[in-house]
């Protein structure tokens, strides 16, 4: 029952592909061809700026459980620290580290 479902599925989507293909090639031709890597770049500006914030979240509140942890349990992970401040570290930078390896201004 499943597999006649999977398969089902599979052919709306191919069809749904082919059908729209050449509605996308008309779009692309009638368009300003100049600027056609402008959505990729913006997307990768996105999801540069986005991973930076969420990132800087996620390790402030890693920090935060790991200091909580030392505190009820009496030991410290510095490894465990270090990898968290190191990690830390590669997040809040990464966004400039791409920009300078893909040329971005």
């Amino acid at each position: 029952m499943t597999k006649n479902k999977l398969s089902l599925c599979l052919l709306v989507a191919v069809a749904t592909l082919i059908l729209t293909e050449p509605a996308f090639a008309q779009a692309a031709s009638t368009s300003a061809s100049s600027d056609w890597y402008e959505p990729i770049v913006s997307l990768f500006e996105t999801v540069q700026t986005g991973v930076g914030k969420i990132g800087t979240i996620v390790i402030g509140v890693g920090v935060m459980f790991l200091g909580i942890w030392a505190g009820f349990t009496g030991r410290m992970d510095w490894i465990r620290a270090g990898m968290i401040i190191f990690g830390g570290v590669l997040v809040t930078s990464g966004p400039a580290i791409a920009s300078r390896l893909f040329g971005g201004s």
